[in-house]
């Protein structure tokens, strides 16, 4: 089963900071729960007005009474993913060893159904590509001014770590575009080869795209814009691993350490 991709939506800019951290410590590290809060660009704007002005009474009620009904769905939502997380994931001595490294193994395993996309360099990519290797797959976009260079960075650490004792033949670093509109083969290439130039990107039809996600507990979110307008892309943080069997195994949340990775990488291949 995989989680879906919610977006909590509201007009304070602080309580973004304080909801997500809530995300952190509550939902996600306990279920992978793809849940994402930001405010709407207008709302924000009249808010940073206000603020600039010491903010009127009004405004604090009604920021007041948003962040209250917010909190209460949030905390159920928790509440609700934590509980229902418990019959999905295996729960005996070697999960929580795992769970200590960040690793979360899916229960059941779970084979990737057929897709098609292409790589960064325009040639077909399917299910078949992973078989027969482990890969280590995330959703992002190029245009990403944080996780995904951070994510990219990671695997480039963790890549130094792995050669170290593996055959690196043997090992996929994927980023599938959570932004097709923007992320053509020929932009991936160029992002990629700065990190490593032996990583995967995966560009396509974004209904294709949106399932795959789904199907290794990832999700992501393109919020409505005009031709040519700026903008930015809700996706979950999640590493997913995929053997070489072709399925999805387990996934990694954040904090994420490259060294904890490859430790729990280990332990689930043997």
């Amino acid at each position: 089963m995989a989680w879906p991709c919610l977006v909590l939506e509201g007009p304070n800019r602080l309580n973004v900071v304080a909801i997500n951290a809530i995300i952190g410590l509550v939902a996600q590290p306990a279920t992978g729960f793809a849940l994402f809060y930001r405010p709407p660009p207008v709302l924000l704007t009249i808010y940073e007005e206000t603020e600039s002005l010491k903010k009127s009474i009004t405004m604090k009620v009604t920021t007041m009474k948003v962040t209250t009904k917010v909190m209460l769905v949030l905390f159920g939502i928790a509440a609700f993913a934590v509980a229902v997380s418990m019959s999905l994931i295996n729960t005996g001595p070697e999960w929580e060893k795992l769970a200590r490294q960040g690793a979360f193994p899916a229960s059941p395993a779970k084979a990737v159904q057929p897709f098609e996309l292409l790589d960064q360099n325009q040639q077909a990519f399917t299910e078949q590509q992973l078989r027969g290797k482990w890969s280590f797959v995330f959703i992002g976009y190029t245009f990403c001014p944080d996780v995904c260079p951070l994510t990219l960075s990671l695997f480039r650490s963790l890549y130094g770590l792995l050669e170290q004792s593996e055959n690196m033949d043997d090992i996929n670093f994927i980023m599938i575009s959570a932004d097709p509109e923007r992320d053509t083969s020929e932009r991936l290439k160029a992002y990629l080869s700065f990190f490593n130039p032996d990583f995967i990107g995966l560009t396509g039809d974004a209904e294709v795209t949106r399932s795959l996600a789904r199907a290794i507990n990832s999700g992501f979110r393109v919020p409505e814009h005009a031709p040519g307008e700026s903008y930015f892309v809700d996706h979950s943080s999640n590493i997913s691993l995929i053997d070489p069997s072709g399925n999805f195994v387990a996934f990694f949340q954040v904090p994420h350490s490259a060294e904890k990775m490859a430790r729990a990488f280990s332990a689930i291949k043997d």
